[in-house]
């Protein structure tokens, strides 16, 4: 706002959540158990180098990782979450899209 910085994370994720007026506690108890488990972060290998390893270490990198193998837990991540306020889509007994407005902020 104005320049100034309001919030910031380092290692983490962004999260643009919306809750709708449908939504239930058990509905955010579910999302935030998906959330901490999507394994979306890098992995150290471990084992001694093979030839890939040995081809990276060569070309100047100084270690290698497995894509995908850690969640926001295992990495000590940050997540920062950010309201999404616009209309959630839902349809009806049709099909056609029935647009519900999300809902209001408490306080």
């Amino acid at each position: 706002m104005d320049g100034e910085i309001i919030s910031s994370i380092s290692r983490g994720l962004l999260i643009l959540i919306g809750i709708n007026k449908t939504d239930t506690p058990r509905d955010s108890e579910v999302l935030i158990k998906k959330i901490l488990g999507l394994r979306l972060f890098d992995a150290p290998v471990l084992d001694g180098p093979d030839k890939a390893g040995e081809a990276a270490e060569a070309e100047g990198s100084k270690s290698r990782s497995q894509s995908w193998k850690k969640n926001i837990v295992d990495v000590e991540g940050e997540i920062l979450c950010g309201e999404y306020i616009f209309p959630s889509p839902s349809y009806n007994v049709s099909g056609c899209p029935d647009i519900r407005l999300p809902r209001r902020p408490s306080g």
